[in-house]
């Protein structure tokens, strides 16, 4: 993170009242302090992982299970939802994201040892679907 200096120097940066010349040596000052202290692009911005956050411990924001994280929601329900849904793009892909998971452990909906169907695996991957 920003020591208290650098913040300072990152208010006097951004303050809509700074003029081009301040900015311009607020910003040459910040980078110099940063690199002074040897800090990366990590110890400053948490850097997400590019798969996004853990399909199974998002917490559905809409619907019967709202409130509820997605690995604890039925698979038929899940399956519904992305069949049904497209007000939500991001959720249906976070969604089809879980159960595909799921589904290479051979585990679907919490139920060891259910496969699925073509049709349900369709549903849930419509990439894959061959006709």
């Amino acid at each position: 993170m920003f020591e208290a200096r650098e913040v300072k120097i990152l208010r006097l940066a951004l303050c809509p009242s700074a003029g081009q010349g301040e900015i311009e040596s607020a910003a040459v000052r910040l980078i110099r302090s940063l690199r002074r202290r040897g800090a990366t692009v990590e110890s400053i911005i948490p850097v997400q992982s590019s798969e996004g956050p853990n399909p199974g411990e998002v917490v559905m924001p809409i619907g019967k299970y709202k409130g509820w994280p997605i690995r604890e929601i039925p698979e038929h329900y899940l399956a519904w939802f992305c069949r049904e849904v497209r007000t939500h793009p991001r959720l249906v892909r976070i969604i089809r994201r879980f159960l595909t998971a799921e589904d290479v452990a051979g585990v679907v909906g919490r139920i060891p040892g259910k496969k699925t169907s073509d049709r349900e695996r369709t549903i849930m991957h419509p990439k894959l679907d061959t006709t």
